[in-house]
């Protein structure tokens, strides 16, 4: 799968084998179209790489509160999804089957 950038990439190798010239409308609006979308192709890798750096960050913590729930609980206690009952509708809500779960949890 390309990346944004080889598909800007192309596409301006593309835009240059025409030989556009801001001498025209036409020419002035593709090279217009092609600025932008490199500028847009950066601003999207940039998103990308805080995307991951955020990611390493959320593992990070984590850990750390994996770390936390150890020493408070005195071993390493994962929460399990898998205890509640769960149905899945149409408008993409998720509703308990059992609301007991939830006054024990409180």
């Amino acid at each position: 799968m390309l990346t944004v950038r080889e598909k800007f990439n192309y596409l301006k190798g593309l835009a240059d084998g025409l030989k556009l010239s801001d001498s025209t409308t036409e020419g002035k609006i593709l090279l217009g179209m092609m600025e932008l979308l490199d500028e847009m192709t950066l601003y999207v890798e940039e998103m990308d790489q805080e995307l991951y750096e955020l990611e390493d960050y959320v593992e990070q913590i984590d850990s750390d509160l994996s770390d936390v729930e150890e020493d408070f609980y005195g071993f390493n206690y994962d929460y399990d999804y898998d205890d509640y009952d769960l149905e899945y509708y149409p408008n993409d809500e998720e509703l308990l089957e059992d609301e007991e779960l939830l006054e024990n949890e409180e």
